[in-house]
């Protein structure tokens, strides 16, 4: 399973790991961790979720 932290609406952090693990592990610093199912796409550090869409998004490669 993908996990990943959110932070700000900001992925700050990403790990593949099993439900056990998540049973005992502690995080003390801020942010929320969520699943991120395969359908989902590619999310890693810097994506963002969109509610209104129901979409996580990419962070911008370069400026417009």
């Amino acid at each position: 399973m993908n996990y990943v932290k959110i932070e700000e609406g900001i992925v700050t952090q990403s790990i593949i790991a099993d439900a056990e693990y998540f049973k005992t592990f502690i995080d003390t610093s801020p942010g929320d961790w969520v699943t991120v199912d395969s359908a989902d796409g590619i999310v890693g550090v810097g994506s963002t979720y969109n509610a209104t869409y129901k979409k996580w998004l990419s962070p911008q490669p370069y400026p417009s």
